[in-house]
């Protein structure tokens, strides 16, 4: 089945049967419009945004600076994701970022963003995890002596909910996000409604760098933050599987 010259969307199997692939190698549309949402709110918000706001701040210690950075990652994200939609909605084939490069570059090329995006997936749900571990390890001393493996446990039920079906992962996506939402209003609202235990110690402020010797650091800081924005592309990933790419 080709794509229209001016790259539409051909029309793909509407079935919506639990099997991963119809017979003629595609992949069933099975996922809706709150998936979309979920998996694009759930990688974007992660754990991230709690490990990586100190070390930026600790990396660039002046509040404009702070602040611009996490400011320049939201409008990179902001710029990029209609372009990143038009084009999952153009081509709706499974690959995301692959299956881009490969139209527009080649094989060699497409490969290469292939491979970095999957070892990069790899990658942040480690990091993930092992966040996570380090902090319910706060809980505990014997959980605290143990992260990797604490890590392993939480990333091992992941892989049977995909084994066992698209719609499995998608529910556990849609729940898992609708918790992470709870979890963090409960936490902004802690914040401004539970009063302080005493008074605040003075904080210590460095000089901010200036100069070339803020460039080290400023790419650093740049770094955290686009791992934590990181994952607001994730629908395109789901292009085939969507009802409405």
């Amino acid at each position: 089945m080709s794509h229209s010259p001016c790259g539409g969307p051909p029309a793909l199997d509407q079935r919506t049967d639990t099997h991963s692939s119809d017979p003629g190698g595609r992949l069933l549309r099975v996922l809706g419009l709150a998936f979309g949402i979920a998996v694009s709110v759930g990688s974007a918000i992660g754990s991230g945004i709690l490990r990586f706001p100190g070390e930026v701040a600790a990396r660039l210690p002046s509040p404009g600076l702070f602040l611009g950075v996490w400011i320049a990652g939201g409008m990179y994200a902001l710029v990029s994701a209609p372009s990143m939609a038009e084009l999952g909605t153009m081509m709706p084939r499974a690959g995301g970022a692959y299956l881009y490069a490969q139209r527009a570059l080649g094989p060699y090329p497409a490969f290469i963003v292939g491979w970095s995006g999957w070892v990069g997936g790899c990658a942040s749900a480690a990091a993930v995890a092992t966040i996570l571990a380090e902090y319910l390890g706060g809980f505990s001393p014997a959980v605290a002596a143990h992260p990797f493996s604490l890590a392993l446990l939480l990333l091992f039920p992941f892989p049977l909910l995909h084994w066992r079906g698209v719609r499995w992962g998608s529910g556990a996506q849609q729940l898992t996000t609708f918790l992470k939402l709870l979890a963090f209003t409960a936490l902004i609202a802690a914040c401004f409604l539970v009063p302080a235990a005493g008074p605040r110690p003075e904080a210590v402020v460095r000089p901010a760098p200036t100069g070339p010797a803020l460039f080290v650091p400023l790419m650093l800081a740049l770094q955290g933050v686009m791992f934590t924005y990181g994952g607001w592309a994730a629908p395109v990933g789901f292009s085939e599987e969507l009802h409405h790419p």
